[in-house]
């Protein structure tokens, strides 16, 4: 009897698994970020489903979890994947974990305001595990979830004029009042044109390809480590690394 129950609750899963379409995965997603956030999401398309719950042992059977490519009308800026699970009831994205980051990224800005030119600043952790669903939430929380993550900071400048060792008195200050993250910073000498285009592919893809690293790279002139908003560099040190 107990076998025969089993049977047939693996049968209704594999039923209620298989019947749906793409559009009805799309729907079910947006429903699902929706009633998370409060917010109108998009969901741009349906990145594929299903893997083995026991991959490597060669057992199991197919589930149809997937994964949609999403943004939120609010802040279409912020492109994120989302897993919906097979149970259809949940999802998990790292929506609020980018909403937090893309705002400290707007303080960094403000911080660096002084600086004779155009900037533009984008950080990326190393997980964006949270547990926070809070896209409101501050920089301190995210950090207190996963006091191990590390931030890497992508700071792209374009000066007015030649870039000089006095631009180091306003980006040593660039993490004031973020002094809980540690991490990197990646320092971009830039000029206007590439300095935009860097910010328009930031802003329309959810990660950084190789596209990316192709139209920047060669404006990189390093990386600055940071502990607790100090940054790891003197201003000799600064003009060692601009020449």
């Amino acid at each position: 009897m107990k076998k025969n129950i089993i049977t047939a609750a693996a049968g209704m899963i594999i039923a209620l698994t298989g019947c749906m379409s793409n559009q009805e995965h799309k729907d079910l997603a947006k429903e699902l970020l929706e009633d998370k956030y409060d917010e109108e999401f998009v969901i741009n398309k349906n990145m594929g489903e299903g893997y083995d719950l026991d991959e490597g042992i060669g057992k199991g059977f197919k589930t149809d979890e997937y994964t949609v490519e999403a943004y939120s009308e609010d802040h279409p800026e912020i492109i994120f994947d989302a897993v919906v699970f097979p149970d259809k009831s949940k999802v998990s994205d790292p929506y609020a974990a980018k909403r937090i980051l893309y705002s400290t990224s707007r303080k960094i800005e403000d911080n660096l305001e002084g600086l004779d030119g155009k900037y533009y600043v984008h950080i990326v952790p190393i997980v964006y595990d949270t547990k926070i669903d809070d896209p409101d939430a501050d920089i301190e929380e995210l950090v207190d979830n996963n006091p191990s993550n590390s931030y890497t900071v992508y700071l792209f400048y374009s000066p007015d004029d030649e870039l000089t060792r006095s631009d180091y008195r306003y980006i040593k200050n660039m993490f004031d009042g973020l002094e809980c993250m540690s991490g990197k910073v990646a320092f971009y000498n830039v000029d206007n044109r590439t300095l935009n285009k860097a910010e328009d592919y930031i802003e329309s893809n959810k990660e950084l390809y190789h596209e990316f690293r192709k139209m920047t790279d060669e404006y990189r002139l390093g990386y600055i480590k940071f502990e607790d908003g100090k940054l790891d560099m003197d201003e000799s040190e600064f003009g060692k690394m601009i020449k």
